[in-house]
């Protein structure tokens, strides 16, 4: 591994910014090199970092990561394996810290820091004194540090084995995010974060973890006024089910229609002042219900997949929003002479002047002709094209236009939900940075 030897701090950030671009470096976790003092010498990926002092420098030095510890359920670790350290004054002290931590100091040497020796096997915590743990390690071990962000206790590990709580920090610190801290005496190690390959697996620790914060999700209390109503109605609504819809609410009396407006409507206020009345909660459900029907009309056709009846009571009902959806009815009907096998009036429909652009068929229009290139379009790579799915989707797109149309969200609240909920881990990943390098 070529190393990066820089005269300044200054000098090894910019070294670290350059290379990690090409390396992969930046933006994913690695050693920090913003700092470098000491005798530290960090490799070009910034795995890696040795340790060397002659003459009069200063022999103690340590090295943080560039991200926080990654957390997965709040649950946090790395390990470090030692590839040399010398015999007699060789040192290394695993361990976790604040962001800037002094690079001159051990972990668990001063406040808010916890440490595992190579030396003597023994921890040091929030600037105490150190005190028996463990066994010692050397060249050839590998050693993790591990965090639960819920009870804020620190453990270790020694080539895959778990040595037991370490420390814990004080309840009434708060933390934001605590960094892998590696102090490093006349030694040479290599840093690992990705949790498919370390010698310890973190999988059990999350899984307890997880159920933790499921069961405090299952003990939320919805109070007094149970939403569920609401949202499911407001979802048949948006879609369009007028019987379902019409059904579920003769069994099941929706308590709050402002709810019920709130999950449907876009409608901005008037004169700056929050709509809520009562008159706006009747005018909405008015207006969607009274669309209802025509809404009906144009996705029940096409589920049954009769296009043409979907676009004559689209132009009958619906005629503003003519020019927005003709391209998705006309990429649809397409595919349903296609299934048919009247090639011919598929292409005769393809020629339709609202299903094309100034510089060609429309992106939609040109996707559904691509299954006229195939012999056999029921096993050609655009079969799904033919699918019952594929007729619930070009029914959620147009009803998604008609409602903005009629001034409503494109979707229920209940998929916007939804969409949350598988949005949220995936959020958290890119915040909290991944736990495998990227």
């Amino acid at each position: 591994m070529e190393e990066i030897q820089v005269d300044n701090a200054e000098e090894a950030f910019r070294v670290a910014i350059e290379r990690g671009s090409d390396s992969g470096c930046l933006g994913r976790q690695c050693l920090a090199v913003d700092r470098l003092d000491h005798g530290l010498q960090v490799s070009e990926d910034c795995l890696a970092v040795t340790h060397s002092v002659s003459g009069n420098s200063i022999s103690e030095a340590s090295i943080q990561s560039l991200l926080p510890l990654g957390m997965n359920c709040g649950i946090g670790y790395y390990e470090i394996t030692i590839h040399y350290s010398h015999a007699h004054c060789g040192i290394v002290v695993i361990g976790l810290a604040h962001q800037g931590y002094p690079n001159n100091k051990q972990p668990g040497a001063r406040k808010y820091s916890c440490g595992y020796r190579s030396d003597d096997g023994r921890k040091a915590h929030n600037n105490g004194d150190s005190i028996p743990y463990s066994d010692s390690y050397t060249a050839g071990d590998i050693v993790g540090c591990g965090y639960c962000k819920r009870t804020k206790q620190v453990w270790f590990t020694k080539n895959g084995k778990h040595l037991g709580p370490a420390c814990t920090f004080p309840t009434q610190v708060v933390i934001d995010h605590l960094y892998p801290t590696i102090g490093i005496e006349h030694s040479s190690i290599s840093v690992n974060f990705d949790h498919s390959t370390t010698a310890w697996s973190p999988s059990e620790a999350i899984s307890e973890e997880r159920q933790f914060i499921l069961k405090d999700v299952r003990n939320v209390e919805l109070g007094a006024h149970d939403p569920t109503p609401e949202l499911v109605a407001s979802y048949l609504l948006h879609s369009g089910y007028k019987k379902t819809f019409e059904s579920f609410k003769s069994m099941n009396p929706l308590q709050s229609d402002s709810l019920l407006r709130n999950a449907t409507s876009k409608r901005e206020p008037k004169g700056g002042q929050e709509s809520g009345s009562e008159g706006d909660d009747v005018k909405v459900n008015e207006v969607l219900s009274s669309k209802l029907k025509e809404r009906n009309e144009v996705v029940q056709s096409i589920i049954d997949g009769n296009i043409e009846a979907a676009m004559e009571a689209a132009e009958k009902h619906f005629p503003s929003v003519k020019e927005t959806i003709w391209p998705i009815l006309i990429s649809q009907l397409i595919i349903e002479e296609t299934r048919k096998g009247n090639l011919k009036k598929a292409i005769a429909v393809a020629s339709d002047p609202l299903g094309n652009t100034s510089s060609g068929p429309h992106t939609l229009v040109s996707k559904a002709m691509g299954l006229l290139a195939y012999k056999d379009p029921k096993t050609s790579p655009l079969s799904s094209l033919l699918e019952q799915s594929q007729r619930r989707r070009t029914a959620g797109s147009v009803n998604a236009v008609i409602l903005s149309d009629l001034k409503f969200y494109p979707e229920s609240v209940i998929e916007s939900l939804l969409k949350h909920i598988i949005a949220i881990p995936l959020v958290a990943k890119k915040c909290y940075f991944p736990i495998a390098p990227e």
